[in-house]
């Protein structure tokens, strides 16, 4: 009787183990990248979405108090100025750039930050355009930047950004 036994082994062969654990390895570094790209560009878009808030904030608080205001007393059409003061009952409201940060003050109170600590403000200027008019429209060149959340140490500017205000459209 003669039998044949065909033994076949199943199992890894060095080689094929050392394939297997090198492809394993290239597909887990290639979505670890793309995981940290993602989580880079998310947290990237968060501090673009707080600058752009945060313009939005500073156009709506100075175009109210603009509108309030009962003079500019600076910037005047001839002398633009890093900061912009305004006249209210007697009061008066001064906006300047200090320690990257926008900020307002009053007579009566301490500076209050506008701009939140994630955004970082470079340079500011006020100019106001020359009209007949009682009041005149207000300009604001400022450059806000944020630091890269992955490297502080790095920053990343927006481009300039622009901002009017027209007095005699708030009365």
């Amino acid at each position: 009787m003669n039998t044949s036994h065909s033994q076949t082994t199943q199992g890894f062969t060095l080689f094929g183990l050392l394939l297997y654990i090198s492809l394993t390895a290239v597909v887990l570094t290639a979505l670890g990248e793309l995981t940290i790209g993602v989580l880079r560009l998310s947290t990237r878009a968060d501090y673009d979405r707080s600058s752009i808030y945060a313009l939005s904030f500073i156009q709506a608080k100075i175009g109210y108090d603009i509108g309030r205001a009962d003079s500019i007393v600076a910037p005047t059409p001839e002398y633009p100025s890093a900061s912009l003061s305004l006249l209210y009952e007697g009061d008066t409201i001064t906006y300047y750039v200090a320690e990257e940060r926008l900020w307002v003050q009053t007579s009566f109170s301490d500076p209050e930050a506008l701009t939140p600590e994630d955004v970082v403000v470079s340079t500011s200027t006020f100019t106001a355009i020359s009209t007949p008019l009682n009041k005149n429209p207000i300009r604001m060149d400022i450059e806000t930047g944020i630091h890269d959340p992955l490297r502080p140490d790095i920053l990343i500017q927006h481009p300039p950004t622009v901002l009017t205000w027209y007095p005699y459209a708030y009365d």
